[in-house]
């Protein structure tokens, strides 16, 4: 995966930077199909913001760009909290390719055992089975039909 650093407004020390490169690399494992990875320091300007030292990352994989925001007192805090973040949506990301690539309930899924596959299949001309379910209109007519005992 290819790492470009940018920065603005702000002198990041070459422990942060190289520090911040190993965190991000580490993504890969999730997808590895991650093209890149932009990361992008900056300070926030306003004194009432607590928190100035801001860390953005974008990773582009598959043609989609997966984005997270984070910031903190320290930078190498704020990588942490964004690699954090990044983890998690990768991990999303990650679920919904699996999850449309083998989707779980299909009608076409795989039977558990051999004697799900040779279990005779009912007769019927519209693909029903002919016996009234729980919840059906003709169950609930034979509930309502039949007198209770009190």
């Amino acid at each position: 995966m290819d790492v470009s650093i940018r920065t603005g407004n702000i002198n990041l020390p070459k422990e942060v930077r190289s520090a911040a490169e190993e965190k991000v690399a580490r993504l890969d494992r999730f997808v590895g199909a991650a093209e890149r990875a932009e990361l992008r320091f900056f300070e926030e300007r306003n004194p009432r913001i607590p928190n100035k030292e801001v860390c953005e990352v974008a990773v582009v994989s598959r043609g989609k760009v997966l984005r997270a925001r984070a910031s903190a007192g320290e930078p190498l805090v704020a990588v942490e909290r964004v690699i954090g973040k990044m983890e998690h949506r990768l991990e999303r990301f990650k679920g919904r390719l699996i999850s449309r690539s083998r989707p779980r309930n299909s009608r076409n899924s795989r039977a558990t055992s051999s004697r799900d596959l040779f279990a005779p299949v009912p007769p019927s001309a519209n693909g029903h089975s002919g016996v009234p379910g729980p919840h059906s209109r003709a169950a609930r007519r034979q509930q309502r039909a039949t007198p209770r005992a009190g």
